[in-house]
């Protein structure tokens, strides 16, 4: 089944933990703030302990995901055992600092809203009871694009002024992202291969259950390019208008073989509430064999690292 207007960030971080010894003294206690000045290395350090091992990202690596977590290897005092912090610091290729957080755990998931297909450098530093140990040395890593479509993936923010799908109707970008101006307005996308399982997931704004018409798409998806209403393989996730005998109401329809036949067509179970148009709602549909679910979640800001749902709106399940 080919299927479009279908959204999926994923990602993973490898974390990896190195012990690092140096230096010949023998003193009886950890290294500490009380480390006499005399005692700094070249570039001011007191802490002895080597320089922490960037783990991930480095080498000038792309991103594939929004989410940009920061990794490291971990240090020991030279001559007894102690549980440093680390300092981080990520700056932009112009060098203005982005980020400068200390932190108790081999990595940092960085919350400093970054740009798409941007380069980034960082270095990290051991601290303990305020000796600073040497910095590591500094990396760089670039962000991922700001959308693309893989043979399993699609990944569009709609906030660059430019999609990698094709805009059908009147549409419009501004600040928020891409505005849909009618009814018959829309976003496709296609891939060349169908999708067993998967999540399909979009950020929308200006929906409620005061809206023209009855049935209001909010995301869809099917088995090539037939009206949909006609197709046998088709997904549908809906907020009723003010036209329908339920404006308000979520509903959605997954049909996996033949829309004539009720043992193929199954629904959620629809649920009315009270939308805000000027408040952010994340849609999510994730599917595999066998189980589907439709969730909805109310939303404080449009951030893509704001996507922890602050308010449950729905949740809704459905099986064959």
């Amino acid at each position: 089944m080919k299927q479009k207007n279908w959204l999926l960030i994923a990602g993973s971080v490898v974390v990896a933990t190195l012990v690092a010894c140096s230096t010949n003294k023998t003193p009886t206690s950890p290294m500490s703030a009380s480390v006499a000045d005399a005692n700094a290395g070249p570039s001011g350090e007191t802490l002895k302990v080597a320089a922490p091992t960037l783990v991930s990202p480095i080498g000038g690596s792309q991103l594939t995901s929004s989410v940009v977590v920061l990794s490291f290897g971990s240090v020991s005092g030279a001559y007894a055992s102690i549980t440093p912090s680390y300092q981080i610091e990520l700056k932009d290729a112009a060098g203005t600092m982005i980020a400068n957080p200390t932190v108790t755990t081999t990595s940092y998931t960085v919350t400093a809203t970054l740009g798409f297909d941007t380069v980034y450098n960082w270095r990290v530093r051991a601290t303990y009871q305020g000796a600073v140990g040497p910095w590591s040395s500094t990396t760089t890593f670039k962000t991922q694009l700001a959308g693309f479509i893989t043979t399993d993936t699609i990944f569009d923010p709609l906030t660059t002024g430019k999609t990698v799908g094709t805009r059908h109707g009147s549409t419009t970008f501004n600040a928020d992202g891409l505005l849909l101006s009618t009814q018959d307005s829309y976003v496709s996308y296609q891939f060349s291969q169908p999708l067993e399982s998967g999540e399909f997931s979009i950020m929308e704004k200006g929906a409620d259950e005061g809206n023209a018409g009855g049935k209001l798409k909010i995301m869809s998806m099917q088995e090539g390019n037939i009206d949909i209403t006609d197709d046998d393989y088709r997904m549908t996730a809906e907020l009723r208008g003010r036209d329908a005998g339920d404006p308000g109401a979520i509903s959605c329809r997954f049909i996996t073989g033949n829309a004539a036949d009720p043992n193929f067509i199954h629904d959620c179970a629809r649920q009315q509430f009270s939308f805000t148009s000027s408040r952010w709602y994340f849609w999510k549909f994730t599917w595999r064999t066998g189980t589907a679910t439709l969730d909805v979640f109310a939303l404080y800001s449009p951030s893509v690292r704001a996507l922890k749902p602050r308010a449950l709106v729905s949740a809704s399940s459905l099986s064959r």
